[in-house]
């Protein structure tokens, strides 16, 4: 009944400083094996599903609007693994600056952090419960599995991931998934070189 989309989603790597560029006509190289044409996230039938009651929608008025910069918070200069000024929280991210938000944690990797570009609608009361593992996972607990602590977005009995190298979700400016309002097919076992 709810509306849905289900979409195949491969974020590639292109690294302009290199003089990289991409154009869409050249997709078809992507993931063949050239280095210089890698696809770093490949999601198949991700899918996105709208809940809640229809709402009649409102009776459009044009209105002239006034492009405002996106405000980007600075990230410190000093942040990558091995660096003792490296920050332990995210506080570049812009919903931790909002009064009475927690900040979350960061953990530094080889690799520097990059501004948050998104960040969810404002005054959803969705957002208001941090408690990891605990439906809806929000801003917050998005932000922890990106690139703080896995626990403290799954609960306690993923403390074992948090010093993780491995691979978690399109990060910082790529990161625009917010919220989690729905976990359904949870599986619980042993599987290959993994146990939860």
């Amino acid at each position: 009944n709810n509306p849905y989309a289900i979409a195949d989603v491969d974020i590639i790597d292109v690294n302009t400083e290199l003089g990289q560029s991409f154009h869409f006509n050249e997709l078809h190289k992507y993931g063949k094996g050239d280095l210089s044409k890698k696809i770093v996230v490949d999601f198949k039938g991700i899918a996105l599903r709208m809940k809640g009651k229809p709402r009649t929608q409102p009776t459009l008025v044009p209105v002239t609007l006034t492009p405002t910069p996106t405000e980007l918070i600075p990230i410190p200069e000093h942040h990558l693994a091995g660096d003792p000024l490296a920050p332990s929280t995210v506080t570049w991210h812009p919903m931790s600056k909002l009064p009475g938000n927690p900040t979350p944690s960061f953990s530094p990797s080889a690799y520097p952090p990059r501004p948050i570009c998104f960040k969810p609608f404002p005054n959803n009361p969705l957002d208001n419960n941090c408690t990891p593992g605990e439906i809806p996972l929000n801003w917050f607990n998005m932000s922890e599995f990106m690139c703080g602590k896995v626990s403290a977005c799954l609960g306690d009995e993923f403390k074992r991931f948090d010093v993780s190298k491995t691979s978690r979700s399109p990060a910082f400016d790529l990161a625009l998934v917010t919220r989690v309002t729905d976990v359904s097919d949870l599986e619980y076992g042993k599987f290959f070189n993994v146990d939860i």
